[in-house]
Protein backbone atom coordinates (compact mmCIF):
# COMPACT_ATOMS: atom_id res chain seq x y z
CA UNK A 1 0.00 0.00 0.00
CA UNK A 2 2.75 2.42 0.90
CA UNK A 3 4.50 1.91 -2.42
CA UNK A 4 1.23 2.46 -4.27
CA UNK A 5 0.50 5.66 -2.34
CA UNK A 6 4.03 6.92 -3.04
CA UNK A 7 3.51 6.37 -6.77
CA UNK A 8 0.22 8.25 -6.67
CA UNK A 9 1.80 11.13 -4.72
CA UNK A 10 4.69 11.36 -7.18
CA UNK A 11 2.39 11.39 -10.18
CA UNK A 12 -0.15 13.90 -8.87
CA UNK A 13 2.32 16.31 -7.30
CA UNK A 14 4.43 16.43 -10.44
CA UNK A 15 1.32 17.16 -12.49
CA UNK A 16 -0.06 19.84 -10.20
CA UNK A 17 2.89 21.45 -8.40
CA UNK A 18 5.66 21.62 -11.00
CA UNK A 19 3.70 23.99 -13.32
CA UNK A 20 3.22 26.34 -10.35
CA UNK A 21 6.97 26.66 -9.79
CA UNK A 22 7.35 24.18 -6.92
CA UNK A 23 10.58 22.17 -6.75
CA UNK A 24 10.72 18.54 -5.72
CA UNK A 25 12.98 17.97 -2.69
CA UNK A 26 12.13 14.30 -2.10
CA UNK A 27 9.45 11.72 -2.85
CA UNK A 28 7.08 13.38 -0.40
CA UNK A 29 8.30 16.96 -0.17
CA UNK A 30 7.95 19.90 -2.57
CA UNK A 31 8.90 23.53 -1.98
CA UNK A 32 8.40 26.93 -3.52
CA UNK A 33 11.70 28.81 -3.44
CA UNK A 34 11.32 32.36 -2.18
CA UNK A 35 15.08 32.95 -1.98
CA UNK A 36 15.25 33.71 1.75
CA UNK A 37 12.37 31.39 2.66
CA UNK A 38 10.72 28.20 1.45
CA UNK A 39 7.07 27.22 1.32
CA UNK A 40 6.77 23.47 1.82
CA UNK A 41 4.10 21.00 0.88
CA UNK A 42 4.84 17.75 2.64
CA UNK A 43 2.98 14.49 2.11
CA UNK A 44 3.71 12.48 5.23
CA UNK A 45 3.15 8.73 5.41
CA UNK A 46 0.47 7.21 7.57
CA UNK A 47 0.47 3.80 9.24
CA UNK A 48 -2.25 2.64 6.88
CA UNK A 49 -0.25 3.41 3.75
CA UNK A 50 -2.03 6.67 3.05
CA UNK A 51 -0.81 10.22 3.50
CA UNK A 52 -1.35 13.44 5.41
CA UNK A 53 -0.65 16.72 3.65
CA UNK A 54 1.03 19.55 5.53
CA UNK A 55 1.82 23.12 4.56
CA UNK A 56 4.83 24.78 6.16
CA UNK A 57 6.92 27.94 5.96
CA UNK A 58 10.69 27.84 6.55
CA UNK A 59 12.60 31.12 6.79
CA UNK A 60 16.17 30.16 5.87
CA UNK A 61 17.68 32.49 8.45
CA UNK A 62 18.81 30.13 11.17
CA UNK A 63 21.33 27.34 11.51
CA UNK A 64 19.03 24.43 10.58
CA UNK A 65 20.40 22.38 7.71
CA UNK A 66 17.25 20.34 7.21
CA UNK A 67 13.66 20.90 6.17
CA UNK A 68 11.44 22.20 8.94
CA UNK A 69 7.68 22.46 8.84
CA UNK A 70 5.09 24.32 10.84
CA UNK A 71 4.56 28.06 11.26
CA UNK A 72 1.46 28.05 9.03
CA UNK A 73 -2.12 28.06 10.25
CA UNK A 74 -3.56 25.72 7.62
CA UNK A 75 -5.68 22.56 7.68
CA UNK A 76 -3.78 19.28 7.99
CA UNK A 77 -5.52 16.61 5.94
CA UNK A 78 -5.16 12.83 5.90
CA UNK A 79 -6.10 10.32 3.22
CA UNK A 80 -6.23 6.59 3.91
CA UNK A 81 -5.26 4.20 1.16
CA UNK A 82 -7.92 1.65 0.24
CA UNK A 83 -7.58 1.73 -3.50
CA UNK A 84 -5.71 3.91 -5.97
CA UNK A 85 -8.76 5.73 -7.35
CA UNK A 86 -10.06 6.70 -3.90
CA UNK A 87 -6.62 7.77 -2.71
CA UNK A 88 -5.92 9.95 -5.75
CA UNK A 89 -9.32 11.62 -5.39
CA UNK A 90 -8.62 12.37 -1.72
CA UNK A 91 -5.14 13.67 -2.50
CA UNK A 92 -6.45 15.98 -5.21
CA UNK A 93 -9.05 17.25 -2.75
CA UNK A 94 -6.28 18.02 -0.24
CA UNK A 95 -4.42 20.00 -2.87
CA UNK A 96 -7.58 21.82 -3.90
CA UNK A 97 -7.86 23.02 -0.30
CA UNK A 98 -4.22 23.81 0.43
CA UNK A 99 -2.95 25.25 -2.86
CA UNK A 100 -5.02 28.46 -2.67
CA UNK A 101 -3.50 29.10 0.78
CA UNK A 102 -0.02 28.33 -0.53
CA UNK A 103 -0.40 30.57 -3.57
CA UNK A 104 -1.75 33.44 -1.48
CA UNK A 105 1.30 33.22 0.79
CA UNK A 106 3.63 33.24 -2.22
CA UNK A 107 1.92 36.40 -3.47
CA UNK A 108 1.59 38.19 -0.14
CA UNK A 109 4.95 37.43 1.50
CA UNK A 110 7.97 39.01 -0.18
CA UNK A 111 9.56 40.87 2.77
CA UNK A 112 10.28 40.06 6.44
CA UNK A 113 7.71 42.66 7.53
CA UNK A 114 5.03 40.96 5.43
CA UNK A 115 5.91 37.57 6.89
CA UNK A 116 5.65 38.94 10.43
CA UNK A 117 2.28 40.58 9.73
CA UNK A 118 0.73 37.59 7.95
CA UNK A 119 -1.95 36.15 10.27
CA UNK A 120 -1.42 32.61 8.97
CA UNK A 121 2.30 32.52 9.80
CA UNK A 122 3.62 32.10 13.33
CA UNK A 123 7.38 32.57 13.85
CA UNK A 124 9.32 32.36 17.12
CA UNK A 125 12.82 32.06 18.53
CA UNK A 126 15.90 33.08 16.57
CA UNK A 127 13.94 33.39 13.34
CA UNK A 128 11.56 35.87 14.93
CA UNK A 129 14.38 38.04 16.27
CA UNK A 130 16.21 38.10 12.95
CA UNK A 131 13.03 38.89 11.02
CA UNK A 132 12.19 41.71 13.42
CA UNK A 133 15.62 43.25 12.86
CA UNK A 134 15.37 42.86 9.09
CA UNK A 135 11.94 44.53 9.23
CA UNK A 136 13.44 47.48 11.11
CA UNK A 137 11.98 46.79 14.57
CA UNK A 138 15.31 46.84 16.40
CA UNK A 139 13.78 47.20 19.87
CA UNK A 140 11.62 44.08 19.46
CA UNK A 141 14.55 42.22 17.91
CA UNK A 142 16.76 43.01 20.90
CA UNK A 143 14.13 41.68 23.30
CA UNK A 144 13.58 38.48 21.30
CA UNK A 145 17.25 37.73 20.69
CA UNK A 146 18.20 38.59 24.26
CA UNK A 147 15.62 36.15 25.65
CA UNK A 148 17.16 33.13 23.92
CA UNK A 149 18.99 31.00 26.45
CA UNK A 150 20.53 27.54 26.10
CA UNK A 151 20.32 24.66 28.54
CA UNK A 152 23.46 22.65 29.43
CA UNK A 153 24.08 19.69 27.16
CA UNK A 154 21.65 20.70 24.39
CA UNK A 155 23.75 21.42 21.31
CA UNK A 156 21.11 23.04 19.09
CA UNK A 157 20.21 25.51 21.83
CA UNK A 158 23.87 26.46 22.28
CA UNK A 159 24.18 27.14 18.55
CA UNK A 160 20.97 29.18 18.53
CA UNK A 161 22.11 31.23 21.53
CA UNK A 162 25.50 31.87 19.94
CA UNK A 163 23.87 33.08 16.73
CA UNK A 164 21.58 35.33 18.76
CA UNK A 165 24.63 36.81 20.51
CA UNK A 166 26.35 37.46 17.17
CA UNK A 167 23.18 39.08 15.79
CA UNK A 168 22.91 41.36 18.84
CA UNK A 169 26.52 42.41 18.37
CA UNK A 170 25.88 43.37 14.75
CA UNK A 171 22.35 44.73 14.97
CA UNK A 172 23.32 48.44 14.81
CA UNK A 173 25.52 47.89 11.75
CA UNK A 174 22.96 47.14 9.06
CA UNK A 175 25.43 46.05 6.42
CA UNK A 176 27.26 43.58 8.66
CA UNK A 177 24.02 42.31 10.17
CA UNK A 178 22.56 41.72 6.71
CA UNK A 179 25.77 39.96 5.63
CA UNK A 180 25.47 37.64 8.65
CA UNK A 181 21.84 36.80 7.84
CA UNK A 182 22.65 36.19 4.19
CA UNK A 183 25.45 33.82 5.20
CA UNK A 184 22.94 31.81 7.25
CA UNK A 185 20.56 31.73 4.28
CA UNK A 186 23.20 30.53 1.84
CA UNK A 187 24.36 27.82 4.23
CA UNK A 188 20.79 26.62 4.72
CA UNK A 189 20.14 26.54 0.99
CA UNK A 190 23.26 24.52 0.29
CA UNK A 191 22.55 22.09 3.13
CA UNK A 192 18.92 21.29 2.32
CA UNK A 193 19.79 19.71 -1.02
CA UNK A 194 17.28 18.55 -3.61
CA UNK A 195 16.67 21.23 -6.22
CA UNK A 196 17.46 23.97 -3.69
CA UNK A 197 21.00 25.27 -3.93
CA UNK A 198 22.88 28.53 -3.97
CA UNK A 199 21.15 29.49 -7.24
CA UNK A 200 23.09 32.73 -7.76
CA UNK A 201 22.49 35.55 -8.13
CA UNK A 202 20.17 35.73 -5.12
CA UNK A 203 18.51 39.01 -4.23
CA UNK A 204 17.00 39.87 -0.87
CA UNK A 205 14.31 42.50 -0.14
CA UNK A 206 16.48 44.22 2.47
CA UNK A 207 19.24 44.92 -0.09
CA UNK A 208 17.39 48.08 -1.12
CA UNK A 209 18.19 49.61 2.28
CA UNK A 210 21.99 49.29 2.01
Amino acid sequence: MKADSNKAINRITKLRLKPLGFLRLSDRSWAYDGGWWLLHLYFGPSSGGGSHTELGVQPLIDWHSHITLGCVDAPRRWSGFRDAVQFEAALNKQLDELLPIALSLITEVTTPAQMLSCPRIKIDGLRLGLLQALAGDISAARMTLGSLKSRPGIEHERVTTRHAEIALGLIEDHRRFNDFVELLILRSRLSIGGDIGSNPPLTFPWMDHR
